[in-house]
């Protein structure tokens, strides 16, 4: 494939300006953070720690849809950046058909995390927006040195608190899952004021089994 690196995601990650997830190209050594909203992170955390509902959430009834339509999905390639907004196409094949659709980072990134397939990010992208492997390494190690999790949340991207995807502790994990809440109950307010009943049930079921599980 021309032109694209495969990524990993590599942390989700919050800052006061919100949730963003980080994808790391590790032989090319670098790093590109995309910020994304709170209930897309939920969607994205929630299949990488593990964790089921007895209801499928929107991302898993995406999935049992495209299966039902005996699809999978091949790939995410996170291709554009334009005036700060990143671009995303999901490729999905069904009736040995290719379908590319034109989708934010975060929506393929929480569908193709359920399909496992590999996501690609194209060098144009990494180019204009990424950061070099070591340099976050370093940032990162040396934020877990001087602050413990249950501090208050940073101030400015400058002072991250990193927030991980793997071998977290439970006290971190409920802590998370307690911000996570907090973002949605935002959310929710605010679909209930536009009149957007639909997204505020949506918002409210995610709140209840999130608060069942701390």
């Amino acid at each position: 494939m021309d032109d694209v690196v495969k990524v990993e995601i590599e942390d989700i990650i919050m800052t006061n300006t919100g949730f963003a997830m980080v994808f790391v190209d590790r032989e090319g050594g670098r790093v590109l953070p995309i910020f994304i909203g709170p209930f897309e992170a939920n969607g994205i955390l929630m299949k990488l720690q593990g964790v089921s509902f007895p209801r499928p959430l929107t991302y898993d009834l995406i999935k049992n849809i495209i299966e039902m339509m005996q699809g999978y999905v091949e790939k995410v390639v996170i291709n554009d950046l334009r005036d700060g907004t990143f671009y995303a196409t999901l490729y999905i094949v069904t009736n040995d058909q290719i379908l590319e659709i034109d989708s934010r980072p975060s929506d393929a990134v929480a569908i193709c995390v359920r399909f496992d397939a590999p996501i690609y990010v194209s060098e144009k992208v990494m180019a204009m927006s990424s950061t070099p492997l070591e340099e976050y390494t370093n940032k990162k190690n040396l934020i877990k040195q001087e602050q413990e999790f249950e501090e208050e949340p940073p101030q400015s991207i400058e002072d991250i608190d990193f927030y991980q995807t793997k071998d977290e502790k439970p006290k971190q994990q409920s802590k998370k899952k307690e911000v996570l809440i907090e973002e949605l109950k935002k959310q929710l307010d605010k679909a209930v004021s536009e009149e957007r009943f639909e997204d505020a049930a949506r918002i409210r079921d995610e709140i209840k089994k999130l608060t069942e599980d701390l």
